[in-house]
């Protein structure tokens, strides 16, 4: 009781206390105003955060290949650790809540794809077509 209910002693003549100080103001009170300016300005934060997020939508992409075609694709990613070290079935599971593709089977596509004549014929098309994409054509004299 004694840290919010004191009051001022303080003499305008004593050369100790160089700034003014309200005579009501104590340590107790100090100590609230810090806690409630920590709390508003956690409150004001979280508004601008959430007010944040909501500023940007959330862009979906929309897969058109063929569910082998992704698997196909998000197989040779792993595989070349594009992922970093996270199990191949999260990242079936990203695809199919992010592509909105089922990919529950991959394990059975995986298997049909070994026994292809092509395995990865939708990496060569897409490797052939970036490399069409990349040619530079000759400059004219």
């Amino acid at each position: 009781e004694r840290l919010f209910t004191r009051r001022g002693t303080h003499n305008g003549n004593d050369p100790v206390i160089e700034t003014r100080v309200h005579r009501d103001f104590t340590r107790g009170a100090s100590l609230l105003s810090l806690m409630r300016a920590n709390e508003l300005l956690r409150d004001w934060l979280t508004c601008e955060l959430k007010a944040a997020s909501h500023d940007k939508p959330r862009i979906k992409l929309k897969w058109e290949g063929t569910q082998v075609d992704l698997i196909e694709v998000l197989k040779g990613m792993h595989l070349n650790g594009d992922f970093g070290d996270v199990p191949f079935q999260r990242v079936m599971d990203w695809a199919t809540q992010e592509f909105g593709i089922n990919t529950k089977n991959h394990d059975q596509v995986l298997q049909n794809m070994k026994g292809r004549y092509d395995t990865t014929a939708h990496l060569k098309d897409l490797l052939k077509v970036m490399n069409e994409d990349f040619i530079i054509p000759p400059r004219k004299k």
